[in-house]
């Protein structure tokens, strides 16, 4: 899931942890800069697909863009 939302973090991933469910990951973008540019999201997201590992990295983790 890809969000500009700041309480996707309370809403969703806290509680779907509580719950015990799974999910494939959350990245926020934080700040009107970054949602507004489709540049820096997709840097970001390109990012993510070459340098992390899914199973460590993405599953079940809240991931922060800090461009």
């Amino acid at each position: 899931m890809v969000t500009c939302d700041k309480g996707v973090e309370d809403e969703l991933h806290l509680q779907w942890q509580a719950e015990g469910k799974e999910h494939g990951g959350i990245v926020f973008f934080r700040g009107r800069d970054h949602c507004k540019s489709i540049t820096i999201m997709m840097r970001e997201l390109l990012f993510l697909s070459e340098a992390a590992d899914y199973e460590v990295d993405l599953r079940n983790k809240f991931w922060r863009v800090k461009a």
